[in-house]
């Protein structure tokens, strides 16, 4: 029976701790993005975000924003302001 290690090493039991190894820190990476787009994502519960976004969208139908598209147009909107 043949062994398939990523890293071959003279000694099997070696490369088998450094296929671990590197399983474990992929894991590890893996869960750190989870906990992270967790956190993104559980702000869409929070009431006050969903009504600042609701306030943000009858501003932008009202005509109350102004957008910005380009450095210069930045520019002039905070010299008028």
């Amino acid at each position: 029976m043949e062994t398939i290690l990523r890293h071959k090493h003279e000694n099997p039991m070696l490369g088998m701790i450094n296929d671990f190894e590197e399983f474990i820190t992929k894991a590890n990476t893996r869960m750190k993005d989870l906990e992270k787009l967790k956190d993104e994502l559980l702000i869409y519960n929070d009431p006050a975000f969903m009504a600042s976004l609701e306030r943000a969208d009858e501003d932008i139908k009202a005509g109350r924003v102004t957008r910005c598209n380009t450095a210069g147009e930045r520019r002039e909107l905070f010299m008028s302001l």
